[in-house]
């Protein structure tokens, strides 16, 4: 019981009425290039006066599945939506303002499926049924059409971390199709298949202030008042066919100071890529032993994890990953995949490297090195994804539309 809030009778009662108007407003593509073309689907946005919540944002999309030559698939075609299956028909998504790159999303599929197996809670992952996450019920069985709508916070760490609108800049969404449409679809009786998309929107809210509110954000503009946008970024980064032995070690990247890892969420995959009879979204568990991540000299986690998975021994797996919500999001864990779940769906190593060494703020660099032990050596054909959680920084000047990264 809050006894200030109980005992304080007198307190006035308050009304939020700052913001006056909420609309979701549709930005088509920007060219004339068919959307069934491989070429970047370019959608901008250049409003003046215009107060936009990004966060909120998303990506509409309508279309339908047909045979390589582009006839109708046939009325029996057993064929369905992998999991996350939306977002793994685009290769990478990026967001500029003023011609400024300020993040995107490579390889959008398993990307959002890293993030999303540790970020989600069940209650959460009904929301995401919209992008075809844990859901099969976007496709219409009879003619192959689909719709279905990509939150931008699912796929961009800058709509999930900044939450506040953008005044008067110019936007653009750039969208980049796989080459393909395998990864998105499961299938035991098709092999030929692409996608034609009729309607891709980019849908964002618009915000109307009032009176006061609006003089307030108009002074500062003309001021030319510069704005601090930080935001958590995902980073992707991956080795295709790692070596058929037991341990190994992987120099992953080396990045700056600001942008050193929070966090690094790791997961192996054998042998799905363009299979039609696999879950793309889905990793293995590869008989994994243990992990170690090196940043220069300081080793995560402490201790080793000793793992026996054929064995049911991932406690400590399972653990780490429970304790990400916690950490990540400052809030009770509620995973969405339980104990036996979580090997066979996801079995991810969630390596938390937030809380690190006063001394490498005199270091310019961090080198970011990875070793693995596994009980047998992996199957052939097996990839190592590494989706590293970092702090960025921009800062916006709005008056002169001028973006600069700081490093």
């Amino acid at each position: 019981m809050n006894t200030n809030n109980v005992l304080d009778i007198n307190r006035p009662v308050s009304f939020d009425e700052k913001i006056t108007r909420y609309e979701i407003h549709s930005y088509p593509p920007a060219t004339s290039i068919s959307l069934d073309s491989t070429d970047n689907v370019i959608i901008n946005i250049n409003q003046e006066s215009a107060y936009l919540l990004i966060s909120e944002s998303g990506i509409y999309l309508e279309g339908q599945f047909k045979k390589s030559d582009g006839n109708n698939l046939d009325a029996n075609s057993a064929i369905d939506f992998a999991n996350n299956g939306l977002c793994f028909l685009f290769n990478e998504i990026r967001l500029e303002m003023n011609s400024i790159e300020i993040d995107s999303s490579k390889h959008c599929g398993l990307s959002s499926a890293l993030k999303g197996y540790p970020s989600f809670s069940p209650s959460e992952s009904k929301k995401y049924e919209v992008c075809g996450w844990n859901s099969n019920k976007l496709l219409n069985k009879t003619d192959f059409t689909f719709s279905g709508f990509i939150p931008l916070k699912f796929i961009l760490g800058f709509a999930e971390s900044y939450d506040k609108i953008i005044l008067n800049q110019r936007l653009d969404l750039i969208i980049s199709r796989e080459n393909n449409c395998k990864n998105a679809l499961i299938s035991t009786t098709v092999n030929d298949v692409k996608v034609q998309f009729s309607k891709i929107l980019w849908k964002v809210p618009h915000i109307q202030v009032n009176d006061s509110l609006r003089l307030e954000l108009l002074t500062k503009y003309k001021q030319n008042i510069p704005i601090t946008i930080g935001f958590k970024k995902w980073s992707l980064s991956y080795y295709p066919q790692i070596p058929i032995t037991a341990e190994n070690s992987w120099s992953i990247k080396c990045s700056n100071q600001l942008e050193k890892p929070r966090y690094i969420i790791f997961g192996f995959q054998s042998s799905r890529e363009n299979d039609l009879t696999k879950d793309p979204s889905k990793f293995d568990h590869v008989n994994l032993k243990n992990l170690k991540v090196f940043l220069n000299s300081e080793v995560y986690p402490y201790e080793d994890l000793n793992l026996d998975i054929e064995k049911q021994r991932y406690l400590m797996l399972y653990l780490m990953y429970c304790s990400f919500q916690e950490s990540f999001y400052d809030k009770v864990s509620e995973p969405l995949l339980g104990y036996t779940e979580f090997k066979d769906t996801a079995p991810l190593c969630i390596i938390d490297t937030s809380r690190q060494s006063e001394l490498w703020k005199h270091s310019s660099t961090v080198d970011i090195r990875v070793e693995y032990e596994m009980k047998n050596a992996p199957p052939a054909d097996t990839t190592l994804y590494a989706l590293i959680i970092h702090d960025i920084l921009f800062k916006l000047y709005p008056l002169t539309n001028i973006v600069q990264k700081i490093m």
